[in-house]
């Protein structure tokens, strides 16, 4: 059964180890993506029939098509993930799986042997300098490097979660302490 273990991670232990649920975070940006969302489709449900039954041939009204195809997909599927999305990690001493769904839909699943997961991290959000010059968020999460590729899951994690959640999966396997900082916070560098 499901308990909580730090602010909207859930846990459980399993027979061999642990299994952790962290939701995506929802916030004003999903709610604004959202109202986006739902005027993008109104005004396609106007422009879409007009270009569809041959009122518009032009090749602006075809590129258009296209471009609204293309940013109501990236979008929805971005809202979807915000409000029901899901990352599941499973760990036990030796294998260490991360599955990423939405609405129970699995989206990708990625296995690692825990001999190969190195410098587990957490990383804190901060603000950095996009190629504008302009301040942009970057938003905390854990990462870990596993045959030289570094991976990366619980996009949003708070700090006391990510606390919370490096010490139940240092309870089952303390291989992953290799690399661990030796402070209590376990952060990373932005």
């Amino acid at each position: 059964m499901l308990e909580r273990l730090a602010g909207r991670i859930w846990w459980e232990r399993t027979v061999e180890g642990i299994r952790v649920v962290i939701p995506a975070r929802f916030g004003g940006v999903a709610l604004f993506f959202g109202g986006w969302l739902a005027f993008w489709i109104f005004a396609g449900m106007h422009i879409i029939p007009r270009t569809l039954d041959g009122q518009d041939q032009s090749l602006s009204a075809l590129y258009g098509l296209v471009a609204w195809t293309v940013c109501a997909i990236f979008v929805g599927g971005w809202f979807l993930w915000c409000v029901g999305g899901r990352a599941i990690l499973t760990l036990s001493p030796t294998v260490l799986t991360i599955q990423r769904s939405v609405f129970g839909v699995d989206l990708d699943c990625r296995t690692f042997q825990t001999r190969d997961v190195e410098n587990l991290r957490y990383a804190p959000a901060y603000y950095d300098k996009d190629s504008f010059g302009e301040n942009s968020y970057v938003q905390s999460k854990m990462s870990f490097k596993a045959k030289g590729w570094k991976r990366s899951f619980a996009s949003g994690i708070g700090d006391a979660e990510a606390r919370e959640l490096i010490n139940k999966m240092l309870e089952v396997c303390n291989t992953l302490r290799d690399g661990l900082p030796s402070t209590v916070g376990f952060l990373e560098k932005p």
